[in-house]
Parts: structure tokens; C-alpha cells; sequence
């Protein structure tokens, strides 16, 4: 397994190896050296507590922080970095568990660049602000975060593209992270080991690296802002306690080998139509409350022919439509499956944390005037509703706990125990099905509903 944590162990050696250039000047706070008429701090040598960087020494402005020039130190507690500061070096402010003091760096605008592991092993640091004049270096710096481990919580500065590989590793008390929306990309083990509980994946994020977010063991909830993303790479959310349904954007082309394995806590996943490959063995392994998962007729390619969709999930069955790629696959693999032709939908609807399943009702949900609409009967069935038909009126009517919603083909009036309620979109025929507004009509017996745009899914509870 890929982990930086072995560059750690070096840390402690660099620090005593690192000294001042014989060159180096002081004034008693700092060791420096003067190069292109700009100050270079070299080691800080001052009694500690907050400390402000000057903005000059000598009349001469401070614009660069060298290489470890805070690493080892005992006893500062803050840092403010003034926006003359151009540059930040490497393991500028490293520490050690041995010289956990430092609390709190604040960081201004203007300050553009900041080098690998600038951070690294700030194992007392717990509040950290960075400038949006950060944001293109910061999407280049490696490591930067890794090992502070009494960080809580970060917001990372708008115009950052990319979370760079094991940038916050092993900050095993990360509880959130704030993630701009001009994410693109999420780089390997980028927080892994870290303790956070929910996770949006921005509005611009279009690849998630390997064991991204593995081992977060207090994972519960995924969401995902945007639909750019088109790739998860392996074990990228492995070992959590994701709950609930996975609802993966419509862009999702490719998962990787054991994305989700362990789990525990997902139902259900639906892979969007248009998704086309598993390019590992069982992105969902060992998640044992797995119930179901709906595979397109889009995929044409699982590990070359020779992978599984889900392994060592006891009561999960894969539904996916007739002679589907994913149905030879399931045979070949021996995954328990189920033939469904609302597999291929393009809108799953959810009630209560289960699919509803439109293969019986010959029509998949479809969209009318920015309405969902949705065969009739699977509606009023899935909630428990008695219906009924009357060919006269054409009109259909559901009953459960003393309500009635009933509704005519072509009218723009829904009636809820004799209450008219105007609708967008008529009920309507298509393919000799009777279609209605789910929202309405669910609405209508009292549940919530809800619509989550990157996966284009009606969420009904109640």
C-alpha cells in the first residue's frame, strides 16, 4: 500500500541535519540571508508565543520563508504570515510529538506559494487559514497536511483544482473538510486514515484517486454537488460506515476494484445509465447489508470479462436488464441476479430506501414540463395504496389511511379526498400507460419528496 507515512520517520533527521547557510544574518528573532535585495528567513531563533512575520528587516522587505525555518521550534504558539511573504518552503512549519505547541497559522492574501509538506507532523496545529492566493500552488504542493493530527476541520481556499496525493493523510481527527467547487481532481490517499463524517464531492470533480477517502471510519454520508465526475479509482472509499443508498452522479462512467468494500452500512447503489465500466474486481465487497445494486445495459466491460460486480455481499442481488453484459457476467460469476428492464432507467425513484422496479409496468419514469412522470400504478402500489379504474371518466384512484387522490387522463386537477389540486402536467398516456406526477401524487398521501439532480433521482419517505 502506497503511504507517505514513511517519509516521517526522515522528518526528525532532516531537522537536525538542517541548519543556517554559514552566510546567515540575525537580529535576534531569526537567522536570515539577504539575496536579490529580498530577505530570506532561514530559522526562527525568537522566544516563541504568537508571532508575527515582519514584512521587513533592515528596511529590506520578507518575502520568502525558507525550508524548515519553524520546523523543531518549542514554544510558538500562532503564526501570522503577512501578504508581502511571496513564498512558504518546505516543512516550513513542521513539527514533531515532541514540540506540539504550535496551535494556529494564519496565512494572508497574497502570499502565492507554498512548498511540500509544509505542514507535516503538526501534531498540535488545530486551526489553519489559507488565502484564495494559495489556490493554484496548494493544487501542486504534496503532503502538506499530512500527520496533523489535532487538526478538525479546514476550508480549503476557491480556485484550488486538485487535492494533491496524501495531502491529508493520517489527520486521524479531520472531522470536515470545506472543498471548493473548482475541485477537479482528488488525488490518492488524499484523506485517508482521516475522521471524517460527511463528504460533498465538489461541483467540478471529474476523477477520485485511489483509497481517497479510505478508512474513514466514521463516513456516513456521500453527496455529490456536480455531474463531471466520470471516474473512482480503487478502494477510493474503502473500510467506512457510508449509510443508506449511494446515488452516483449520471457522468459516473468507471469504478474501480473494491471501491466500497466494507461498507456495511450502504442498501442499495444504482449505477447510472451511461456507466460502462468496472474496471476492477467488486467495487462492492464485504458490504453486508447490501440489498440490491442496478447495472445498465451500458456496461460492456467488467475487469476484462473475468470480474464481479459484488462479492461476499450475503443479501445483495444485482438487477440489470435481459441479456445484458452485467447479466452474463452475474451468471458466469455466480452473483444472484434479477432481469429488469428499469435497470436502464434514466430516473430512479426511491421510496423509503427501496428502488421501485418499472419493469412490470412497461414504462420508465419519463420527464413533462419539468415534471417526473411515472406509471400510475407503480405509484400508488409502492405506497400501499388500494387503486382503482374507472373506463367511463378515465379516471384512477388510489386509497390508503383514509385518503382518496384521484386523477382524470388529461386533466390538470388532482383531487385528494374531494380537494382539487392544480398540476403542472396532466396525467397523460404513453405506450397504453397511464402516467402521473410522482411529486403530486406521492405528496398527496403526505410523504416528502425530494430530487437529487446529479443522479436524477426521486427520493419519496415518509
Amino acid at each position: 500500500m502506497k503511504k507517505i507515512l514513511g517519509l516521517i520517520p526522515l522528518l526528525g533527521l532532516l531537522l537536525v541535519l538542517t541548519c543556517a547557510p554559514a552566510s546567515a544574518l540575525s537580529d535576534g528573532e531569526y537567522e536570515y540571508t539577504l539575496q536579490n535585495n529580498e530577505v530570506r528567513l532561514d530559522k526562527y531563533i525568537g522566544s516563541g508565543g504568537d508571532v508575527t512575520i515582519p514584512t521587513t528587516i533592515r528596511g529590506i522587505p520578507v518575502t520568502v520563508i525558507g525550508d524548515r525555518c519553524f520546523a523543531y521550534t518549542d514554544d510558538v504558539t500562532s503564526i501570522y504570515v503577512p501578504g508581502t511573504v511571496r513564498e512558504i518552503g518546505v516543512q516550513a512549519f513542521a513539527q514533531t510529538d515532541q514540540a506540539p505547541t504550535l496551535k494556529k497559522v494564519v496565512i494572508a492574501e497574497g502570499v502565492s506559494k507554498i512548498k511540500d509538506m509544509a505542514f507535516i507532523h503538526a501534531t498540535g496545529l488545530t486551526d489553519v487559514q489559507l488565502p484564495s492566493s494559495l489556490a493554484s500552488s496548494l493544487s501542486q504542493a504534496k503532503v502538506v497536511f499530512s500527520g496533523c493530527t489535532s487538526l478538525p476541520h479546514i476550508t480549503l481556499p476557491y480556485g484550488m483544482t486538485a487535492i494533491t496525493y496524501h495531502m491529508f493523510e493520517g489527520c486521524d481527527n479531520l472531522r470536515s473538510v470545506s472543498l471548493p467547487a473548482t475541485i477537479q481532481t482528488i488525488g490518492e490517499y488524499a484523506f485517508y486514515e482521516c475522521d471524517l463524517r460527511s463528504v460533498e464531492i465538489p461541483r467540478d470533480t471529474q476523477f477520485i484517486d485511489e483509497f481517497a477517502f479510505s478508512r474513514n471510519m466514521n463516513l456516513q454520508k456521500l453527496t455529490f454537488a456536480g455531474n463531471k465526475l466520470t471516474e473512482i479509482e480503487d478502494g477510493a472509499f474503502k473500510t467506512t460506515d457510508l449509510q443508506g443508498v449511494l446515488l452516483l452522479p449520471t457522468s459516473l462512467k468507471t469504478l474501480g476494484t473494491h471501491v466500497f468494500t466494507e461498507s456495511d452500512g450502504l442498501t442499495g447503489a444504482a449505477l447510472p445509465y451511461g456507466f460502462t465500466k468496472i474496471a476492477g474486481t467488486a467495487p462492492f465487497y464485504q458490504c453486508g447489508n447490501l440489498q440490491w445494486v442496478t447495472v445498465p445495459s451500458t456496461v460492456n466491460n467488467i475487469l476484462g470479462s473475468s470480474g464481479d460486480i459484488i462479492k461476499e455481499c450475503p443479501n445483495a442481488i444485482v438487477y440489470c436488464p435481459a441479456g445484458s453484459f452485467a447479466e452474463k457476467m452475474c451468471q458466469k460469476k455466480g452473483n444472484s441476479y434479477l432481469t429488469d428492464p428499469s435497470a436502464d432507467t434514466t430516473i430512479p425513484v426511491l421510496y423509503n430506501g427501496q428502488r421501485i422496479s418499472f419493469g412490470s409496468y412497461g414504462q420508465n419514469p419519463t420527464i413533462i414540463n419539468s415534471r417526473t412522470m411515472v406509471p400510475l400504478r407503480s405509484i400508488f402500489e409502492a405506497m400501499g395504496a388500494d387503486v382503482s379504474w374507472d373506463n367511463d371518466t378515465r379516471t384512477a384512484r388510489g386509497e390508503r389511511n383514509g385518503t382518496t387522490v384521484s386523477i382524470a387522463i388529461g386533466s390538470n386537477v388532482l383531487y385528494v379526498n374531494g380537494r382539487a389540486v392544480g398540476l403542472d402536467s396532466p396525467a397523460c398516456i404513453i405506450n397504453n400507460r397511464t402516467m402521473v406526477p410522482v411529486r403530486a401524487i406521492a405528496e398527496a398521501f403526505q410523504a416528502t419528496v425530494d430530487w437529487d439532480n446529479p443522479s436524477r433521482t426521486v427520493i419519496i419517505t415518509e
